[in-house]
C-alpha cells in the first residue's frame, strides 16, 4: 500500500494533479476525524481538514518519502489546529478537555466511571492548564492509542522528548491533584 501511494504522489509530483483526489478519499475520514478532536465542531473540523489537504498538496512537491504520507499529512493537520487554537484561545472546557476525561487514572484517581461529576470536572480542567506540548502528548497516547513512535512522528520531535513529556505531564497530574485533594 505504501508503495503503491508513492507512486500516486510521483505522479501527482509530475505533474498528473488531478490524481491528488484519490490521495484525498484515501485519507478524507482520518484527517476529519483528527481536525474534529481539535476543533471540536464539524464545520470548524471540515474546515480545518479543507485547509490540511490545500497545505499538503501545495507542499506536495517538497514531499521527500521519509516517512508515510499519512504521518506527513497528519502532522500538517496538527499542525493548523494548533495555530486555529491559538487563534481561537480556546476556553478550558474546550472539547479536547472535554475529551481528557478519560486521564483520571493516570492522574492516581479511581476510573472515571466511579467519579463523580464534580471530581470529573476538576481533572478536566487540571489537564487543561497543562502546557500544551504535555497535553497533546497525553491526548496521542491516551485517547488515540498512539505509539511513542507515532506521536514523534506527529508531532516532530524525538521519542525520547515524548517519554519525557508523557512522564511529566503524569507527575503534573499526580501533584496537582494531591494539592486540590487537601483541606
Amino acid at each position: 500500500m505504501k508503495e503503491e501511494e508513492y507512486g500516486l504522489i510521483r505522479k501527482i509530483q509530475q505533474g498528473k494533479r488531478e490524481l491528488y483526489r484519490d490521495l484525498i478519499e484515501r485519507h478524507r475520514s482520518r484527517v476529519y476525524a483528527v481536525a474534529l478532536k481539535i476543533t471540536g465542531n464539524p464545520a470548524d473540523a471540515e474546515d480545518l481538514a479543507q485547509d490540511a489537504f490545500i497545505r499538503a498538496y501545495q507542499a506536495l512537491p517538497g514531499f521527500r518519502f521519509q516517512s508515510s504520507f499519512s504521518t506527513w499529512l497528519y502532522r500538517i493537520t496538527v499542525n493548523l489546529g494548533l495555530d486555529w487554537k491559538r487563534r481561537r484561545r480556546c476556553s478550558p472546557l474546550s472539547p479536547e478537555a472535554e475529551a481528557l476525561q478519560t486521564l483520571p487514572a493516570a492522574s492516581g484517581l479511581p476510573e472515571p466511571s466511579l467519579l463523580d461529576k464534580e471530581v470529573r470536572e476538576n481533572v478536566r480542567t487540571m489537564v487543561w492548564k497543562l502546557p500544551e506540548k504535555y497535553r497533546l502528548v497525553l491526548t496521542y497516547y491516551y485517547l488515540n492509542d498512539y505509539s511513542y513512535d507515532k506521536i514523534a512522528d506527529v508531532l516532530g520531535i524525538k521519542k525520547k522528548a515524548v517519554e519525557t513529556r508523557l512522564y511529566r505531564a503524569r507527575k503534573m497530574l499526580q501533584s496537582k491533584g494531591k494539592r486540590g485533594m487537601e483541606p
